[in-house]
């Protein structure tokens, strides 16, 4: 009797840890940011080490997420390398929300945050990635919401008009007929 008492005891001791494992937690205190979480999770196997959700803390501060196609960093690398920049310098980002699009807005993009290699896209094909930080004050003010898209032009000098309007067809005669 007490042989089984003891088995059915390590029995309950087993089938408790394995109820704490399923418990989920969020490694930061935040609001949850993913749609109907409720549906996409139902009924739905999952594995260790699996994105369930999102989570964003809303009171730190805002960044911007930038993906640069990989076509268009040509420009950017030839204006870092003519100006002498180093790592700590930043460049001028001049942005709109898609939200909010008749408000243009301001942010600094640190060299030390742009992707030292291509990422895949579906869209873009192969991206650069860069992390630029807006003027927090006027952003908060318009309320984005997370993952909100963004119009961004970062400053990479002056060029004539000529360039600015043709650049991309004389880029594509280069790449086909060249």
């Amino acid at each position: 009797m007490e042989t089984e008492y003891q088995v059915l005891r390590k029995k309950e001791q087993l089938y408790l840890e394995r109820m704490s494992e399923l418990e989920v937690r969020s490694p930061i205190k935040g609001n949850v940011v993913s749609w109907d979480v409720e549906k996409t999770l139902h009924s739905r196997p999952i594995i260790t080490g699996q994105v369930l959700v999102e989570i964003a803390d809303l009171n730190q501060p805002l960044v911007l997420e930038v993906e640069l196609p990989e076509k268009r960093e040509g420009h950017l690398d030839r204006y870092i390398k003519d100006q002498s920049l180093q790592k700590d310098d930043q460049l001028e980002v001049s942005y709109i929300l898609a939200t909010d699009p008749d408000v243009p807005l301001e942010a600094k993009l640190a060299l030390d945050s742009v992707s030292m290699r291509a990422d895949a896209d579906e869209e873009h094909g192969a991206i650069i990635k860069m992390r630029a930080i807006p003027a927090q004050d006027t952003l908060r003010e318009l309320q984005p919401r997370p993952g909100a898209k963004v119009i961004a032009k970062i400053y990479c000098g002056r060029r004539s008009s000529g360039f600015v309007f043709f650049h991309e067809i004389y880029e594509w005669c280069c790449k086909f007929f060249f």
